[in-house]
Order: C-alpha cells, then structure tokens, then sequence
C-alpha cells in the first residue's frame, strides 16, 4: 500500500502529464506553506520520493529538466506561487526573482495592502491635514495623532513628513 507522500508524488506526475502542452496554470490543491518575508506566499508542498519536503514547482521543475542547479532559484512567469505547470517554471538567481517581482509589481506592498498595516490611505490623508492644521510642538501633534490612530508617535511623524506612506 503506498503512503499518502507518494501518492502525492504520483498525482503530480500524473497532473502534469495529463496537462500536456496546455498554457493553462496547474494548480496544487494539496498542502501548502507559507513562505518570504511577511509570509504572505503560499507555496504548494510535496514530500518527494527520497522523503525530502519539496516546493511542488521546484519538484516539478526537476522532474521535467532534470536536477536545479546549486543556489537556483525556481522563478514563476505565470506569478501564481501553488501553479506547478512545468512551461510557466524558469530556473534563475534571487537576483532575478527579485527583478521579476519588482517588474510586475508583487515586490514589497505598499499602504494598507501591507499585510502589517494599521491605518488606511483616507486615514494617512487625513492624518496630513490634522497636522498641518493644528498647533503645538511636532513631537505633541505626533503623540495626539497617535493616540487616535493608534500607532506610535514616531510613526506618525514619519507619515506626516513624507518618510513613510510616500506613494499617498
């Protein structure tokens, strides 16, 4: 009887030989991890047949165009971290993966799509006008804003002096 990894396994190789040439995205509707720096993508996960945890399309990737060379990164063009659709994988540098992300514009959120955003756009326009508006020291205006806001005073500051939420 096979274990529930190698079956795993099987309905990957199955999965991609049935898609054949399609453009299509294949999409991984098993486990999954997250992964990067504020652990927003989700990355499908397999246990590969030498009992390695594996990110499907890196599995994929090699089961197609053999092993991944050392320190390769395994780059989306479709941008959809759970396809494992072998024609939408390259291999290539962080570097690479970096400018992708970057041209396409997934690098790096900004405003209240961050995933550690506390206020909104409207709020940060609004924030702006409270301050310029209102009198007392900086550091006075920054505490009264954070207190309604509920951030940090150095927060504040940062917003209202453009260092922070510069694309509003």
């Amino acid at each position: 009887m096979r274990n529930h990894h190698s079956t795993l396994y099987v309905y990957m190789v199955q999965a991609i030989k049935n898609h054949g040439d399609s453009d299509e995205c294949l999409l991984w509707p098993f486990s999954c991890r997250t992964s990067g720096r504020h652990r927003q993508s989700r990355y499908g996960q397999i246990w590969t047949l030498d009992k390695r945890t594996e990110a499907v399309h890196r599995a994929a990737y090699a089961l197609i165009n053999g092993p991944i060379p050392e320190g390769a990164k395994i780059r989306h063009t479709c941008d959809i971290t759970v396809c494992f659709n072998p024609r939408h994988l390259l291999a290539g540098t962080q570097l690479e993966n970096i400018r992708d992300a970057i041209k396409r514009g997934r690098f790096l959120p900004k405003g209240s799509h961050h995933n550690m955003a506390k206020i909104t756009e409207e709020q940060v326009v609004e924030m702006r006008r409270i301050f310029n508006e209102s009198t007392g020291t900086v550091m006075g205006r920054c505490r009264h804003l954070g207190y309604i806001y509920q951030i940090h005073p150095d927060w504040v500051r940062h917003i209202v002096q453009r260092q922070a939420w510069q694309h509003i």
